[in-house]
């Protein structure tokens, strides 16, 4: 967790370095390295958003469905551990992610996984960070229309738990 900061911040100048690479791997793999600091580091990756929200927010919109997946996790990660110093990032991102799983093309085989991981994070947001979000009941009704999550077994049971939580209300 936290204690491998000082390691990690030797990394850095690869890391940042790369976030603009024309190579697909590459890019996912930065924005992967994002993800995982803000989910095992929590609110204390704060410290780091100049360095992490521009690859998020352009690898929502990234070419590649890989990066667009790892993009959607770490949104995800951030509304679920990363508090309310990342409210309003993750807020401001449902507009993309809502763009992101609307595309014709979203539930292709190529995308079904950056689409699930984008449903998924919308979840997250609702259910761990939504102090910023106005009206979070047209946002909860635009999301069940996301459904179903099929493919990706590691994110699905966010988005039911979340599902099941509504119907119990």
């Amino acid at each position: 967790k936290t204690s491998f900061i000082p390691q990690w911040q030797r990394l850095l100048p690869f890391v940042t370095r790369q976030a603009a690479s024309p190579d697909a791997s590459l890019r996912q793999w930065v924005v992967c390295v994002w993800d995982d600091l803000i989910e095992f580091c929590g609110s204390d990756s704060w410290a780091f958003k100049d360095m992490f929200l521009q690859p998020l927010a352009n690898g929502l919109s990234d070419s590649e469905a890989e990066v667009r997946q790892a993009a959607a996790y770490g949104i995800g990660c951030a509304a679920q551990y990363g508090g309310e110093v990342f409210s309003d990032l993750v807020a401001q991102s449902l507009g993309t992610l809502f763009a992101l799983i609307e595309t014709p093309d979203a539930r292709s085989d190529d995308n079904i996984y950056a689409t699930e991981n984008a449903c998924c994070s919308i979840a997250k947001i609702l259910r761990f960070n939504s102090s910023k979000i106005a009206q979070p009941d047209q946002i909860i009704q635009r999301w069940l229309s996301t459904l179903p999550v099929t493919h990706d077994e590691e994110d699905a049971p966010y988005a039911y738990r979340f599902l099941a939580e509504l119907m119990d209300k």
